[in-house]
């Protein structure tokens, strides 16, 4: 048996429309029951409505607002009733079927062709009442009309929960399984809540119309009228199957009783991908720090490598690196150059044997160039990874370490950027730029870099230019390999390379500038043998941000100047998880429109005082690789100080 508890009293009016009628009044002093009734006179017919049922289990239901508004009741429409032209002031009776309470309304004013009937009594949810009509000539009823019943449910459905495999909600963690245009299926429960004070729904004063259908809206919000609609089932779900395009929606969702509520609304905030990258091997890795090792050096072979032919480069088991296994590598890390340019064009690297990703590693505008990038390849099984470029160039490739799946290894914990040093401002003791000089700087137990770092990951930067040059970092307190990580080709330019630079046995690094430049270094992070960093998880390269194409932004406007752009990293393209620490990311300017910087930094967390790109003209295309922390809301900010179109590649992710 149904427990009903004291509940609240929603006051309403309840309004009944008749036909014109006399306006007089019921005798003041005169009770309904001492009326007496005249057979002759007409009996008001009560119309098809949705609040007038058969019977009190079988009855139609209406809703009322909470709290009700003064004077805010239904309307029911009956035809005007008429005897030779005589008009009648039409009455209702309604009552409680618990007995609990009743009321009598009589017409107070003529409408033009109905009349409404105003009943005061005040209607609860979960209760059901019986109403009749009969009409009245000031002295007698006529006899009534049948009479009808309505339940009142003033409660709506509870919000939905909604559920997607196929895209999982922020902030969730997971992963989508699907991507722009693939259609996917979102379901949703509900049920009807309760009237206040009720413990189980039953008469005769809990009873609920129950949940009929759902309504939703994708990304617009819900508007309240001409939503599509889905039935709901006796277990009280529904579903919908969406066809979506790339980027962030909200799907909103709410459920509707048989009375009409629909209060509640349940919300699913969402990203579709532009593209799901080809899945790669299952496993993190740690970081194995080598001295740079020229694997690759096209000029002593003989002329340039043609555009378009695929040059293999063997990693796993090389001689050129000693200890270097020859298999279990998961990644490589390469300084790649591209010199002796014959026109434009770009390089991509990716592991052999892979498809060649719609990505890009290298940048050049014009012949006769010499461009270097660090990139972070997967290996797959065979060891080697691939290089090809689109315009005919001589390439150089220089080991800087690799992951392995096991834990031997060294790993990444990410810093917010901070300036290590600037040949400009004297902070190696003179200000004027350096040349053909080696110069090294601690690090270990510095700068939050503890003592047992083995690696730094810094990012250089060569301004200020005489001529051409290059500069090479590696471990203090050791020789100069005889590798590159930064290559100018003239005088007044500024190009910036991203180093993972072995730290000598003292926690030193040594960088040595070939020809005369200004140097500035600015740390993303550091290697050691610690717990509590970060394993490195290498992916098939993916697109993750064009603004030329609209990939990762709703236009295809470049980025302004003084704007920052908020770009998801976790949960798109690249399957990046949901925590993960840091993304290694290849950012690329291009259609420059004058000389800039572009700074990577943490989402939601302020702007570093540093720069990951330098450009110094309009028209220029210039890419390097970006280390950068995630922010808790999963994303990375860029910012640029001069508008450009800018490109990011996602190549693996720090968790």
């Amino acid at each position: 048996m149904p427990v009903a508890l004291p509940r609240r009293r929603v006051p309403l009016l309840a309004v009944l429309s008749l036909a014109g009628a006399l306006l007089v009044a019921l005798p003041a002093t005169a009770a309904a029951d001492q009326v007496p009734v005249d057979p002759s006179l007409p009996v008001p017919t009560v119309p098809a409505t949705d609040v007038c049922g058969a019977t009190p289990d079988a009855q139609a239901w209406m809703t009322v607002s909470d709290p009700a508004p003064a004077g805010e009741g239904f309307i029911i429409g009956i035809p005007r009733p008429q005897l030779s032209g005589q008009h009648f002031q039409g009455v209702v009776h309604v009552f409680d079927t618990d007995g609990s309470a009743s009321a009598d309304g009589v017409a107070d004013q003529m409408a033009p062709l109905t009349q409404s009937v105003y009943v005061p009594l005040t209607l609860h949810s979960g209760h059901t009442y019986g109403w009749y009509a009969a009409t009245y000539d000031g002295t007698s009823y006529s006899p009534p009309a049948a009479t009808c019943y309505v339940g009142v449910d003033g409660d709506s459905p509870t919000g939905p929960v909604i559920t997607d495999p196929d895209f999982p909600p922020d902030g969730s963690g997971g992963t989508p399984k699907k991507s722009d245009g693939q259609p996917s299926t979102f379901t949703f429960t509900s049920h009807e809540a309760l009237p206040a004070g009720c413990v189980a729904a039953g008469p005769p004063d809990c009873r609920v119309s129950g949940l009929d259908h759902f309504i939703y809206a994708v990304d617009t919000g819900m508007a309240g009228i001409g939503q599509p609609q889905v039935p709901a089932d006796a277990d009280g779900s529904g579903s919908v199957t969406l066809t979506l395009g790339w980027g962030t929606h909200t799907l909103y969702v709410a459920g509707v009783d048989a009375a009409g509520n629909r209060r509640n609304e349940g919300t699913y905030t969402f990203y579709v991908p532009w593209k799901l990258p080809p899945p790669m091997p299952a496993g993190a890795g740690t970081y194995h720090p080598v001295r740079p090792a020229r694997l690759l050096d096209t000029r002593t072979t003989g002329p340039s490598v043609p555009a378009g032919r695929v040059t293999k480069v063997q990693v796993a088991g090389n001689s050129l690196v000693p200890g270097i296994p020859a298999t279990g590598i998961t990644a490589v890390v390469l300084n790649v150059t591209a010199t002796r340019t014959a026109g434009a064009g770009v390089l991509t690297a990716w592991g052999d044997g892979d498809p060649r990703p719609a990505t890009s590693n290298l940048n050049w505008s014009a012949a006769n160039r010499t461009v270097s990038n660090l990139v972070t390849v997967p290996v797959p099984a065979g060891g080697a990874v691939d290089l090809a470029a689109t315009s005919g160039a001589a390439l150089i490739a220089d080991i800087q370490g690799y992951y392995t799946h096991d834990t031997t290894g060294v790993t990444l914990t990410a810093v917010a950027p901070y300036r290590l040093f600037d040949t400009r401002t004297g902070s190696l003791s003179s200000t004027a730029p350096v040349t053909d000089t080696t110069f090294t700087v601690g690090l270990a137990g510095q700068g939050g870099v503890p003592t047992d770092a083995t690696a730094v990951v810094v990012n250089l930067t060569a301004t200020g230019t005489s001529g051409a040059g290059y500069l090479e970092a590696f471990p203090g307190g050791t020789p100069a390999p005889g590798v590159s990580n930064i290559n100018w080709t003239a005088s007044g330019t500024t190009v910036a390379g991203l180093a993972v630079v072995p730290l000598g046995t003292d926690g030193s690094l040594s960088v040595l500038v070939h020809g005369t430049t200004h140097v500035v270094a600015d740390v993303f992070g550091y290697f050691d043998p610690g717990s509590s960093g970060a394993d490195f998880t290498a992916v098939r390269p993916a697109r993750l941000l064009d603004t030329r194409h609209a990939i990762g932004v709703a236009t295809t406007t470049p980025l302004p100047s003084g704007h920052s752009l908020a770009l998801r990293v976790t949960g798109g393209a690249g399957g990046v998880p949901a925590g993960a620490r840091a993304v290694l990311v290849n950012v690329t300017v291009t259609a420059t429109t004058g000389a800039g910087v572009l700074t990577a930094w943490a989402g939601g967390s302020p702007r570093p005082a540093t720069s990951n790109l330098n450009w110094t003209a309009a028209q220029q295309t210039v890419p390097n690789l970006v280390l950068v922390p995630v922010g808790v809301d999963g994303t990375v900010d860029l910012y640029v100080n001069s508008t450009t179109h800018v490109v990011a590649d996602l190549f693996g992710y720090y968790a």
